[in-house]
């Protein structure tokens, strides 16, 4: 029998990410020997540095196609089950589907088996991812209270400084005299009149794309060695409190998707500032003031009937299911998805011949 592995490790700071890894591996590789298994090379699945909270993982979603194509090894094997998954709902779906199609899940440190055997080995599954969820929600709340505090004592919370700043490391003694090293930025003087020009031009009524180039004729490149471009200045624009001397945080979900900016957390002055509160405020304005007043371009569809056609099991929508390759489109099911309860109708309608039919028949009836 052949197996595969899967490890993952969350981001965060003072983690030894390398041995981390190696760890995980070993573990699932000494318990395929015990269970008389061979680990395939060619299946070992590694996500760093990316939370389990949701399974939008490069790795773990590569799984999952493959065990959907049928090119999967017998067997999985990781840590726990928390390497797999932090999210209950989550959990409960896709662990009786990876069963269901045939592939054993094997744990290191928990001893759970098909969760179809039996009530009980359903419940204690569900209860352990319901635990390891909770776990989850209390550490994200205990994180966000401490980045808060280190915030308001004027430190900033990991992660690279923007543009026109650098990082600085200052020795501090806490109260019971333990010295301890924290993380605040500096102007950096090469970056810093960059962002200062391109804030003024933005108050000038000047466009992103506009900004770019001056800042580049002058010289000015990013942190890679390449010309100023519209995303580099827009992302600026987007979250402009950092060069006001802000640390703001919770802008993003954990999918990276934006929050609105009323639960964004500002703290005012916890690094020198390139300019100021009102600058970065209206500048913010400006950006929102934009994307209100585009108009959404509509644009005719490829394929005809998308979202016009309905499953006759289900009643959802057909949608395109293309290869560019063998330059095929099929019209299917949209519901077809890797849920064990998803839609059954395996019915495929070439594009080509669907639309040209009707079509036909179109023209027919108007003769």
């Amino acid at each position: 029998m052949k197996a595969a592995i899967y490890a993952r490790y969350s981001p965060g700071r003072d983690r030894d990410k390398t041995s981390t890894i190696e760890t995980q591996l070993a573990m699932c590789r000494e318990k395929a020997a015990a269970d008389g298994v061979t680990i395939d090379e060619d299946h070992i699945y590694i996500d760093r540095g990316i939370s389990g909270s949701t399974i939008e993982r490069a790795a773990f979603q590569q799984i999952l196609s493959n065990i959907e194509a049928g090119a999967f090894p017998e067997t999985l094997y990781a840590k726990d089950d928390k390497r797999l998954f932090r999210n209950e709902r989550e959990a409960g779906e896709l662990v009786e589907w990876i069963w269901e199609h045939e592939v054993k899940i094997g744990y290191c440190l928990v001893a759970f088996g098909d969760p179809r055997s039996s009530d009980e080995s359903w419940f204690s599954q569900r209860m352990y991812h319901l635990f390891a969820e909770l776990e989850g929600r209390r550490k994200a709340r205990e994180t966000f209270e401490h980045q808060r505090q280190n915030a308001l004592q004027g430190y900033v919370n990991e992660g690279l400084p923007p543009y026109g700043y650098r990082r600085k490391e200052v020795e501090i003694t806490d109260d019971v005299g333990v010295r301890k090293k924290k993380l605040t930025w500096e102007i950096a003087p090469e970056e810093s009149p960059a962002i200062k020009l391109a804030f003024e031009l933005n108050q000038e009524g000047k466009g992103i794309k506009l900004i770019a180039e001056a800042l580049t004729k002058l010289g000015y490149r990013s942190r890679r060695g390449a010309p100023m471009n519209k995303a580099t200045v827009g992302e600026w624009f987007r979250n402009p409190y950092p060069f006001a001397g802000c640390t703001v945080w919770n802008t993003h979900d954990h999918k990276l998707k934006p929050k609105p900016r009323s639960v964004w957390i500002v703290v005012e002055g916890t690094h020198p500032a390139i300019t100021d509160v009102e600058m970065a405020e209206d500048v913010y304005q400006r950006v929102e003031q934009r994307k209100t007043g585009k108009r959404r371009r509509v644009r005719m569809g490829e394929y005809l009937f998308t979202g016009l056609l309905k499953c006759s099991e289900c009643e959802h929508n057909f949608v395109i299911n293309s290869s560019i390759k063998r330059n095929q489109a099929y019209y299917v099911c949209g519901t077809r998805t890797r849920r064990r309860d998803g839609c059954q109708n395996k019915l495929h309608l070439d594009h080509q011949r669907l639309e040209g039919s009707i079509c036909h028949s179109y023209s027919c009836i108007r003769k």
